[in-house]
């Protein structure tokens, strides 16, 4: 037996040819299948590990954000935790990606948005990744890729290529803020006279390092076209 697959009453309820379509899929696998009341869509229970997944696969303008509110309170539940968006046009992936940005509750990346084109392939990406995430605990490999997570994270080059992703700035200028301000914890809490003292930035610059770690709206705007 694989594990266990508990899955939201109200989400069987509000769709039921995709919940026919998962118990057969669930039970190919080795899955069980339990329908109650939870917070996210699915939890899978594997191995002694859980990973929950909210599916977004009827969403509409007027329902997203109440959808993407619900993401950001399930998200502080479960450290493992995905959402699966069906999007079947440019269209519709722009309408999602624009309100994505105007959350409030969303931070990006956390948790990870996957794109699918319909119901039935959010049903088996949601599958993979939990077989993946159960294989990996299974050959022990988790806290392996959690430190080479690390790793990367604290190199120099994720260092550059977080800080030149502000807009405006260039590698060079984050070399420079390593150099005279320090770590990204220090940058976020550096003042913008701070920063003009201790580097060559411009004033503009440094205004816009402070309004980026410190303004939502301002660093989760995406930037316009050709900039």
């Amino acid at each position: 037996m694989a594990g266990i697959c508990l899955g939201n009453v109200h989400w069987k309820n509000s769709n039921p040819s995709l919940a026919q379509l998962l118990e057969s899929l669930l039970d190919s696998s080795g899955y069980r299948l339990r329908f109650l009341t939870i917070a996210p869509d699915f939890i899978f229970n594997i191995v002694g590990m859980s990973v929950a997944f909210i599916l977004m696969t009827e969403w509409n303008e007027d329902t997203i954000f109440a959808t993407l509110d619900r993401v950001g309170k399930v998200r502080k539940l479960f450290r493992n935790c995905y959402v699966i968006f069906a999007v079947s046009s440019n269209e519709a992936n722009q309408c999602f990606i624009d309100a994505y940005f105007r959350s409030k509750v969303v931070e990006i990346a956390m948790p990870p948005f996957i794109p699918v084109a319909d119901g039935p392939m959010a049903l088996e990406r949601m599958l993979n990744i939990a077989d993946v995430h159960a294989e990996c605990k299974r050959q022990g490999t988790v806290k392996q890729v959690d430190q080479e997570r690390e790793e990367l994270v604290c190199s120099s080059e994720a260092f550059v290529a977080a800080i030149s992703s502000i807009r405006g700035l260039s590698p060079h200028d984050a070399n420079t803020l390593q150099q005279g301000i320090g770590s990204i914890e220090d940058i976020m809490g550096a003042t913008k006279e701070e920063i003009k003292e201790n580097t060559d930035l411009s004033a503009e610059k440094a205004k816009a390092i402070v309004k980026f770690f410190h303004d939502a709206e301002y660093y989760m705007t995406p930037l316009p076209p050709n900039q």
